[in-house]
């Protein structure tokens, strides 16, 4: 698994990715990681919502850069 970071070292985790953590065993980890948003992202989560289960976090960019970033820790 390729995990994508952004400029701040956020990692974001795309459906390839998540498909890779179901099949090695870890699908309950798939709910903690920040999702690329996409249509297979959407339509999961719409059946989640319908079945009660949680639904997988989208990633959104924060409006930060790595100075002010880095003051914050």
């Amino acid at each position: 698994m390729l995990m994508k970071t952004d400029d701040l070292g956020v990692p974001r985790f795309s459906n390839h990715d998540l498909i890779d953590m179901i099949y090695s065993g870890h699908i309950d980890k798939c709910h903690i990681v920040l999702c690329d948003p996409s249509d297979d992202i959407d339509q999961f989560n719409k059946v989640a919502e319908e079945h009660g289960i949680s639904p997988l976090t989208k990633y959104i960019p924060l409006d930060v850069d790595r100075t002010e970033f880095d003051n914050a820790l």
